[in-house]
């Protein structure tokens, strides 16, 4: 498994990243919902948000990165599990009534 940077690529394999996401974890699923809307410019807005650029009110700039397995699979909870691995999400507290979550993946 690899970390890679956000790339309009890896669309058909995002969707199916979110519909794992949606079954699996939906009171937060929404918050893709703009990459099936346009997912270039949902790309676009990671690298944006990553400088700090077009941030909403009270969000501070994040990077982000996509774990795959070999065959450039989003790494989906489902292919988590499959590889010996938990997905895990953690509310560690929130700013300005945003839920500052901690993903981590812990494997074996």
């Amino acid at each position: 498994m690899k970390l890679v940077t956000p790339s309009s690529g890896y669309e058909k394999a995002f969707h199916a990243f979110c519909d794992d996401f949606s079954k699996n974890d939906p009171e937060n699923a929404d918050y893709y919902q703009a990459s099936k809307i346009d997912f270039s410019g949902y790309v676009q807005s990671l690298f944006d948000e990553s400088k700090g650029i077009n941030l909403r009110e009270g969000v501070v700039p994040c990077s982000h990165f996509w774990l795959t397995d070999d065959e450039d699979k989003l790494a989906s909870q489902k292919i988590i599990k499959a590889n010996g691995g938990q997905y895990v999400k953690t509310v560690v507290g929130t700013v300005n009534k945003w839920p500052i979550v901690h993903f981590r993946v812990e494997c074996e």
